[in-house]
């Protein structure tokens, strides 16, 4: 058996082998876990880089989902586009067949023309047709006579009104003239306009004021619709406006035609009998005249047909 020591000794070196071995284990751990420590800052890196990987495929996936919702939409609209280009190349050609119909008839029509030409060209239709001619010509001849002899008595009844306008404006004159005790004036507008003192001394004098003399002859007679509104205006203003409701009774029943009478009597019976109201009436009358000229149609407006048919009955 060995001395005490030696056993000493032996479990010393015994310790001292485990020692290091244990240093050796440890060294390894400690080297192991430095290789974990950077295989984890690897993997959180790898980590973060997979979520911002992730994090641009989700982005992407939206972009992509709005691009095909908004291709959709676009696809959408590109098929009502072409149904409704369909349509109308139905439209187009609906309108082409006829087009093509109708080609067809005028053919047919110029067809059947030339044939009714050479039928006229062949036969003794050219001398029925010249004969009808003359007798037309001769008919124009006679219309034409007669309208020349309805100008000439036209003409010399214009004439004959024309004397007795003057006639009556003369009359008129030397009545003022006598009003104003004084010599006759050539302007008839200054006639009618002149004062009303009545000289007491002349005999003679009428007491009836010119001017209402004027306001019971006023009539349409052979003055144009515009004339007839222009005089009845230069007749109001020298009347005033205390003759204003009988100086509209008066013009109004001196229009000659009756489909132009009626209206204006309704509508002045109904909104009153003051000038404005048929100012506003007879330049809507002409201003419809006008309009009917420059279009050379003649629109019957509803007012003058409802007179015409009061007339009528």
């Amino acid at each position: 058996m060995a001395p005490p020591d030696m056993e000493w000794l032996l479990w010393a070196k015994r310790l001292k082998d485990e020692h290091q071995s244990l240093l050796q284990r440890v060294a390894g751990f400690e080297k192991a876990a430095m290789q974990l420590a950077l295989e984890k800052n690897l993997l959180a890196q790898e980590h973060e880089g997979a979520l911002e990987h992730i994090q641009e495929l989700t982005r992407a996936s939206s972009a992509l989902k709005e691009s095909k919702l908004t291709s959709e939409k676009d696809i959408g609209v590109l098929k009502k586009g072409l149904q409704r280009t369909q349509d109308e190349m139905k439209l187009v050609k609906a309108d082409c067949q006829k087009l093509f119909d109708e080609h067809d008839a005028m053919r047919k029509s110029v067809s059947n023309l030339e044939v009714a030409v050479e039928q006229i060209t062949s036969d003794k239709s050219v001398e029925v047709l010249k004969t009808q001619q003359g007798i037309l010509e001769g008919q124009i001849d006679h219309a034409t006579q007669d309208v020349h002899r309805w100008k000439k008595q036209a003409d010399a009844a214009n004439e004959r009104l024309e004397s007795k306008i003057l006639e009556q404006k003369s009359e008129i004159e030397t009545l003022t003239a006598k009003l104003n005790n004084r010599p006759v004036s050539r302007s008839f507008s200054q006639a009618t306009t002149a004062s009303d003192t009545v000289d007491i001394n002349d005999t003679g004098a009428k007491t009836e004021d010119p001017l209402q003399e004027e306001i019971k002859m006023i009539a349409q007679g052979h003055l144009t619709l515009e004339e007839y509104f222009a005089y009845g205006k230069d007749l109001m203003d020298r009347a005033r406006t205390k003759e204003e409701d009988k100086v509209v009774r008066a013009f109004v029943a001196g229009l000659k035609e009756k489909v132009r009478r009626i209206p204006l009597e309704e509508v002045l019976h109904e909104k009153g009998w003051t000038w404005e109201q048929t100012k506003a009436e007879m330049e809507r009358v002409i201003a419809q005249m006008q309009k009917n000229k420059r279009t050379k149609r003649y629109i019957v407006p509803p007012e003058e047909m409802e007179a015409y048919m009061k007339m009528t009955l």
